[in-house]
């Protein structure tokens, strides 16, 4: 598993250009033998394989010598409520007597009547007895579908009670509520007497991360609330989770006493599972030394003999339906159908470009949706992977696509949506493709551990925020900073060491769950032709996508949008985050070939890269401009333990942390500003660059991006000095590019930063060949081209925006102080009102200023102050009017 810029410094020769070139002969009696070469490096992959699974063993606790299979088991075990579970339907459920409460566990496969009566029950009896509730499920789509079902009793969702409480209209007493976990904010105000949780697993774990939604901090407390209030709360999900199930007890204060379980699952039925596995079986021969033949097929093939079949059943007039993990894939498998079977009528739905009627129209009766419009083909992405149920036998064949960045329940629950998948009364076999592109072959054992994610969620946002509330001399505050992280999300790592297992071990997980139900698994061999017929028909497509996606943002007006609903909403809001990034007069933001290359397809140079390469160039160059910023963000975690509300920050949270810790990489800074503008592995700075990524690999791993957490730690002891180099560099949109060897010495390979002349020869080649894929150099080119041109622009905004906020910042200090301090051993807090380039101004001195020993200030044009706070290495701007406190003395 090498990048294609690596394979290509390698400069690897044939066996038969090496001999050719060779100028030492063998010894006597000595050959090269190829298949004993091979030998020795599948043994070495062998051993490693071996090992890897031996400590896996260890940690899942299976049994010595285990499997893959065997692993996944011990893991499913360790984290799933134990006990047997009752073949049938879940009963009606009983509400607590007066004066006791109860938490109530659904733990049950599909179709065992989770929703429809377990807690439909709860709903009705509930309203009887004049008891108010509120429902969670996973997102507004869903909980729009449930209040469908459940409209017959009154219940409504959060938008819907708003809408009635604005309008004056009459409220249904008592008050029933469904939404998102995300919208629980809204309902600070009601105390509940029943809270109910549909799928629990995912829900859980949003609340505790905060990682969706505008307030996550205020919806936690919400629901914290909620759950130690209520008489009675229930937990439904196929397979419920032991943290999931911990965090809401403890959330809710629930003795062990009044914990209930009901455990079920379903008959047997007869189904086949038609099982795709990329890698498994893509025909890969090992290299064989000689130059690989140009006719030679290459590419996915198991996706490909998927997708084939895919179209076979379209050709033969069959009704197909298509849950997918992967919203873009979805897109591109539904335009390459539509291009082959132009006839064919059919629909996608997923949550970024459906239409958001077309959502709702689905989610409100999912089994009359395509019958009713007649499709032959429907797909249907993630934003469905629960909460709908498809009752009909209207579809003749099922061909899921898993994405390999998604655990194992969430391809279950989205593949049984469609209840024939289950039932196997018209549809028999489900064709089921599991990717694993990008999925690392042997991830460190540690990622599977509560204890990585412990560390990885450890946000270090809070050690400047608690040392700034010490500084106002607010206590409580930094308190209560200090104190309600842990219980936050006390429970979530272990729920994101599961996911990883889940993720890892996804094959084996759902070969378990399978072969429970009595599934017959049938291994699929790859065609290798199958790539030859569908890839470049494929790349077309992806490539319509992407200028059709930059049309339209190019035509989108920019508009903040707190909660998005629909494509358009979603690109209105997109172009505005991207105006307050780089200017919303900047020209790209109107060029469709611009926002392709910066935006919708940036490959390795992206916006956020560049802002934070601004980010570190600042820390180094403008160091009191960096210390504004770093207060501002601080301020900003103190402002969401209040109710005070602030104003926005200049740039993400995630960028601004990057370069915190990016800021004192060794060597980096020097590289970004062409200090250094060439480097081999011999040299000083990289050396020292991978040293120091390798003492941070845990703390660089956070920045993973979210869908490839399971990557960790990229910076590992194996990883090599230039490796760490260059993946240091691509996070601030640089890229390294190999020279050559050095014409004298130990002719090390050289490399320097990419230039847009590395481009144009890969271009022209691109350009040549009969069926061309040009278009990721040709933005690549692009990208190269504007570079300094974007990076100086976003790098203006940035700075600007920290200037322009600090009033407001300050007026947030002002408030922070005035509700929670200052109290005994304040330090005090002053705003930097504005930042100048100044040069050393007449120095002075200052003498007992509450608690500070004498720090050196400078007067700049008779109304600033550079001020040295206690502690701080630089100093900070301040007005002279601010001063009066303070007893100030000109020295010279």
């Amino acid at each position: 598993e090498i990048s294609l810029d690596t394979y290509q410094a390698a400069q690897l020769l044939t066996w038969a250009e090496f001999a050719a070139k060779a100028t030492v002969p063998p010894a006597a009696g000595q050959t090269f033998d190829m298949e004993v070469f091979k030998a020795r490096k599948q043994n070495k992959r062998d051993d490693a394989k071996a090992q890897w699974l031996k400590d896996m063993a260890v940690l899942s606790g299976a049994h010595e010598g285990a499997d893959r299979a065997a692993i996944a088991a011990a893991f499913d075990k360790q984290h799933k409520l134990s006990g047997e579970a009752v073949e049938g339907a879940f009963p009606q459920l009983a509400l607590p007597m007066a004066g006791q409460r109860k938490l109530v566990l659904l733990d049950g496969q599909k179709m065992t009547r989770k929703t429809s009566v377990a807690l439909r029950s709860v709903v009705s009896q509930a309203i009887a007895q004049g008891l108010s509730g509120v429902i969670y499920c996973p997102t507004n789509v869903l909980a729009r579908a449930m209040a469908s079902e459940f409209k017959t009793l009154g219940v409504l969702t959060i938008a819907q009670w708003l809408a009635k409480v604005e309008e004056g209209e009459d409220l249904p007493k008592p008050l029933w509520l469904v939404g998102c976990p995300e919208s629980a904010h809204r309902t600070a105000d009601l105390s509940p007497d029943i809270v109910l949780i549909d799928e629990a697993n995912e829900s859980l774990p949003r609340i505790q991360s905060g990682q969706l939604g505008v307030k996550p901090a205020e919806c936690r407390r919400t629901i914290k609330a909620q759950l130690a209030a209520a008489r009675m709360v229930v937990l439904a999900q196929d397979g419920l989770y032991r943290p999931t199930v911990r965090a809401v007890q403890r959330w809710g204060n629930f003795d062990p006493s009044e914990i209930e379980i009901l455990r079920r699952r379903r008959p047997a039925t007869n189904m086949t599972i038609n099982l795709h596995v990329q890698g498994s079986s893509d025909h890969r021969t090992s290299w064989d030394g000689l130059p690989r033949d140009e006719d030679q097929p290459k590419g996915n093939a198991a996706f490909y003999t998927w997708f084939d079949g895919l179209a076979e059943a379209q050709r033969a007039g069959k009704t197909v339906i298509v849950p997918s993990g992967a919203e873009g894939k979805l897109r591109q498998i539904d335009r390459v159908l539509k291009a082959e079977f132009p006839d064919i009528s059919s629909q996608v739905i997923d949550g970024r470009w459906s239409p958001g009627n077309v959502r709702s129209q689905f989610a409100d009766a999912p089994t009359e949706f395509a019958p009713r419009r007649g499709l032959r083909r429907l797909g249907y992405s993630p934003t469905f992977d629960s909460g709908v149920s498809i009752e009909d036998t209207y579809f003749d064949a099922q061909y899921e696509y898993i994405r390999a960045f998604e655990p194992a329940s969430s391809a279950s629950q989205r593949g049984e949506r469609y209840r024939d998948a289950i039932r196997g009364q018209k549809l028999t076999e489900r064709n089921v493709y599991v990717s694993s592109h990008g999925l690392p072959s042997l991830p460190p054992v540690e990622v599977f551990t509560p204890e990585y994610w412990r560390q990885y969620l450890s946000s270090p946002d809070n050690t400047d925020a608690l040392a700034l509330a010490q500084q106002m001399g607010c206590k409580d505050l930094a308190d209560k900073l200090d104190q309600d992280n842990p219980d936050d999300w006390a429970e979530l790592p272990e729920c994101l060491a599961i996911q990883a297992r889940e993720t890892f071990f996804k094959v084996e997980l759902l070969t378990q769950e399978w072969e429970g139900n009595g599934w017959a698994i049938v291994h699929i061999e790859s065609d290798p032709d199958s790539p030859q017929q569908w890839s470049y028909a494929f790349y077309e497509v992806s490539q319509g996508l992407i200028e059709q996606h930059s049309r339209i943002l190019a035509k989108a007006k920019p508009q903040q949008i707190d909660e998005v609903k629909g494509a358009i909403a979603a690109n209105k809001n997109h172009k505005w985050q991207l105006a307050e990034q780089i200017g919303d007069l900047y020209p790209g933001l109107k060029d469709s070939e611009w926002l392709a290359a910066w935006v919708v397809a940036s490959g390795e140079r992206s916006l956020d890269k560049l802002q934070v390469r601004s980010l570190v160039q600042m820390a180094h160059e403008q160091p009191q401009l960096w210390a504004e910023l770093s207060r501002q963000f601080a301020l900003a975690t103190l402002a969401t333990r209040t109710d005070i509300n602030p104003p926005s920050l200049p740039c993400s949270a995630r960028a601004f942390e990057i370069a915190k810790l990016l800021k004192d990489t060794p060597g980096l800074y020097q590289v970004i500003v062409g200090e250094v503008q060439t480097w081999t592995n011999r040299d000083a700075i990289p050396q020292q660059a991978a040293a120091w990524a390798k003492q941070n690999a845990k703390g660089l791993a956070r920045f993973t991006q979210h869908n490839q957490r399971i990557h960790g730690l990229q910076f590992t002891p194996k990883t090599g000095v230039l490796d760490c180099l260059h993946k240091l560099l691509s996070m601030v949109g640089l890229e390294g590019h190999y020279m050559g060897r050095q014409s004298t010495g130990d002719r090390l390979r050289e490399y320097r930063l990419k230039a847009v002349g590395d481009i144009e020869a890969k271009l022209q080649a691109e350009l040549d060949k009969d069926q061309p894929r040009p278009h990721d150099l040709q933005r690549h080119q692009l990208r190269l081209n504007t570079d300094s041109e974007v990076y100086q622009t976003l790098d203006s905004v940035l700075s600007g925006k920290v200037r322009r906020n600090a009033p407001e910042w300050a007026g947030v200090a002002e408030e922070l102080i005035a509700q929670y301090g200052p109290s005994t051993g304040s330090v005090g807090i002053d705003p930097i009102t504005e930042l100048v380039d100044v040069s050393p101004g007449r120095a002075v001195k200052k003498r007992g200023v509450r608690g500070w020993q004498g720090p050196i200030v400078a007067i700049e044009r008779d109304q600033w102050a550079w001020v040295l706070w206690g502690g701080d290495k630089d100093p900070s701007l301040v007005p002279l009017s601010e001063l009066e406190l303070w007893e100030v003395g000109i020295a010279a």
